[in-house]
């Protein structure tokens, strides 16, 4: 209430206590001030009301914002629990994708392990097709010499010899015989054998043999021929007589064409090395 209206009632109340106490109040105040009295109490009254309804007006809406409130409160409560259940599922979804990741790893690894491994059986299965083991020789239980020689005969096209000497007057004939029948015969031998004790060297040259000398530093130790670029005979067996009667010695002939193919490039890097 404003001030000027609780003057007004202050004055009332006075009034009323005079009249109550002297019965005179009539004297007072003429009628017209008792019909001002009663304005101002209907006019009190009313401003009375009208507080008292404001006042349960105000009431309501603080119950109705105090409903909003509560209202919004727990909307944030739900939507705080979602988001804390979202970020739960996020994270169990990040370590779900962290174990699929390191699962499709694993995976990867195996599958090149197992393409790895297909590699290597594919290779096995391509040479155990193109790879025909033809037979082994051991010198002094054996004649491997005869094997040789017979090898020697089977050729068609050509002879391919890396071999570190030749003294064993038999296999130097077999190849002379072979080169009759038109068949091209190259051989490789180390220098330090040219005019060693024994040397077939000389004799093969002079019958029209292309023989080759290795004379690049340290031994040409090999002891192959290869046959048809087909044929591989290859061992410890050097073609000497000391090989054949007096040393464990060994031959092993096959069949291979793609074994043959690193033969002949080996073959190929002596030739082009050597010298007449």
């Amino acid at each position: 209430m404003s001030v000027r209206t609780n003057q007004r009632i202050l004055l009332v109340v006075i009034l009323v206590i005079g009249l109550v106490i002297g019965g005179s109040a009539s004297a007072v105040y003429s009628n017209s001030n008792l019909q001002r009295l009663r304005q101002d109490i209907t006019l009190l009254e009313n401003e009375l009301t009208s507080t008292q309804s404001q006042l349960s007006d105000a009431s309501l809406n603080q119950s109705y914002l105090e409903e909003q409130v509560n209202t919004l409160q727990g909307n944030l409560s739900d939507k705080q629990e979602k988001v804390d259940k979202l970020t739960s599922s996020l994270i169990q979804s990040h370590m779900l994708i962290d174990i699929k990741d390191q699962e499709i790893s694993g995976l990867q690894q195996n599958v090149s392990s197992l393409e790895d491994y297909t590699q290597d059986l594919e290779l096995e299965l391509s040479l155990a097709r193109d790879f025909i083991f033809v037979e082994a020789s051991f010198s002094r239980t054996e004649d491997t010499s005869s094997r040789l020689q017979y090898w020697i005969g089977r050729a068609q096209d050509s002879i391919k010899i890396m071999m570190y000497l030749i003294t064993q007057n038999d296999l130097a004939n077999a190849l002379k015989s072979t080169y009759d029948r038109g068949v091209q015969i190259i051989v490789i031998i180390d220098y330090d054998w040219v005019s060693s004790s024994g040397s077939d060297y000389q004799e093969l040259k002079d019958y029209g043999i292309d023989i080759r000398l290795d004379d690049r530093s340290g031994l040409m130790h090999h002891k192959v021929m290869i046959i048809d670029d087909y044929i591989i005979v290859v061992g410890s067996y050097n073609w000497s007589a000391s090989a054949e009667d007096s040393n464990d010695e060994n031959i092993l002939i096959l069949k291979s064409t793609d074994i043959v193919t690193e033969y002949l490039e080996e073959f190929d890097r002596l030739l082009a090395q050597t010298s007449p």
